[in-house]
């Protein structure tokens, strides 16, 4: 009798160690995730961030653009104003 109460409490030990096992697997297992979802959310606002910077790169290539010809409108009038 107290050779399987013995036992038992082994067994019992042991499947508490294992259970301990498992559990910080588990949270090992959930952090990891956290962590994936994080990285997945941070490379989600990098792609945004860089949409953002070339479409504003775009509009001041096209301001720039704008300015260079209103530029070349007034330099015109000023040699026809001057030429007069």
């Amino acid at each position: 009798m107290e050779k399987q109460t013995d036992e038992n409490e082994g067994i019992k030990r042991n499947l508490q160690c294992i259970i301990q096992e498992l559990q910080g697997e588990m949270t090992l297992q959930k952090q990891v995730k956290m962590l994936s979802k994080e990285t997945e959310v941070h490379c989600q606002a990098q792609m945004q961030a860089t949409e953002a910077f070339q479409t504003l790169k775009e509009f001041c290539h096209h301001i720039q653009t704008q300015l260079q010809h209103q530029d070349q409108e007034f330099k015109v009038l000023i040699a026809v104003k001057d030429h007069r």
